[in-house]
């Protein structure tokens, strides 16, 4: 209708006295107020969505970031050295150990993990503080007095300690899920831990490698690994089986 309506006004208008001219425009413009009124608010919106559109960002702009779901390692250590700090500046770092549940080793869980960080000071007496990995980190204790050496260290003991602690460039997560994550299966149980005052240069070629302990599911052997604390490469493997 809109379409024959505008046609007739155009052959008609070209004939037409002025007086006649100012019906037919009355005439024609009553026929087709809808489609006017309809084909003006198409119009409209056209224009309000082109105008809102140069003002978004799409994903292939802008790609969104992938939110970091656990905190890195580094970022882990700093939470509990400083948490550390405020019992005691002169603590070193001592001791690590984390556990994980199946759960925990997919590379796309969001499971966060506890890892316990102890330190030593110079008295001999030892902190702990207990950090999730979640970012950015949590801590989750503190304990002031977690245990006693009775063999206090020597102020060289503590500078060896801090030292080859400045060289673990990986984590529990990133090791367990290097070993792991292709063959969920074949565990039931891993713990990862470090003692810095073990010394496994002999055996590894390594101070202070990450232990990894696990058992099969059947819960018929259990596996140590001695993981490189730079790379995570595998440096040694026993196997034991266990008792009945």
């Amino acid at each position: 209708p809109f379409r024959e309506n505008v046609t007739c006004f155009i052959v008609l208008h070209m004939g037409c006295s002025p007086p006649a001219r100012l019906e037919l425009w009355r005439l024609c413009l009553q026929r087709t107020s809808i489609w006017i009124t309809l084909l003006t608010s198409t119009l409209i919106l056209a224009g309000c969505n082109l105008a809102s559109s140069t003002n978004v960002t799409t994903s292939e702009d802008k790609p969104t970031p992938k939110p970091q779901v656990h905190a890195s390692w580094l970022m882990q250590f700093e939470t509990a050295q400083k948490e550390a700090a405020k019992i005691d500046q002169t603590a070193v770092i001592h001791w690590v150990s984390t556990a994980f549940t199946d759960a925990q080793l997919h590379s796309d869980s969001d499971i966060s993990l506890r890892t316990d960080f102890i330190f030593i000071r110079p008295n001999g007496v030892r902190l702990e503080v207990g950090v999730e990995d979640t970012s950015p980190p949590r801590v989750l204790w503190v304990d002031p007095e977690v245990d006693t050496w009775t063999n206090k260290p020597s102020p060289e003991d503590l500078e060896r300690y801090a030292s080859l602690f400045s060289n673990v460039k990986i984590g529990p997560r990133e090791i367990a899920r290097k070993i792991f994550d292709k063959n969920m299966n074949s565990v039931a149980f891993v713990s990862v831990s470090m003692g810095l005052n073990w010394d496994h240069q002999k055996e590894v070629g390594v101070v202070n490698p990450w232990v990894v302990g696990y058992a099969d599911p059947g819960m018929d052997t259990s596996t140590r690994l001695l993981a490189s604390p730079d790379t995570g490469e595998i440096l040694k493997r026993d196997t034991y089986t266990l008792a009945p």
